[in-house]
């Protein structure tokens, strides 16, 4: 009988070991997820590939040189 105690004991102790540990986990993922930018919808992203695709790198690299020569 005292063995099957010590089983239930050693088997109960790992079951809320799981459960803290699984907790915790579900926890921090929540937190992080939080914490991430939202996701863009397809209207906003293709507004954003739009505007990024007419004032791109070329413009970035246009006030760079523009910069370079007020120099």
């Amino acid at each position: 009988m005292e063995g099957l105690v010590d089983f239930a004991a050693v088997g109960g102790a790992i079951v809320v070991s799981l459960g803290i540990a699984l907790s915790l986990e579900w926890f921090a993922l929540n937190a992080v997820m939080k914490m991430m930018p939202a996701r863009q919808t397809s209207v906003d992203s293709e507004a954003a590939v739009a505007e990024q695709a007419a004032t791109g790198p070329a413009l970035v690299a246009t006030r760079f040189v523009e910069r370079k020569r007020a120099a």
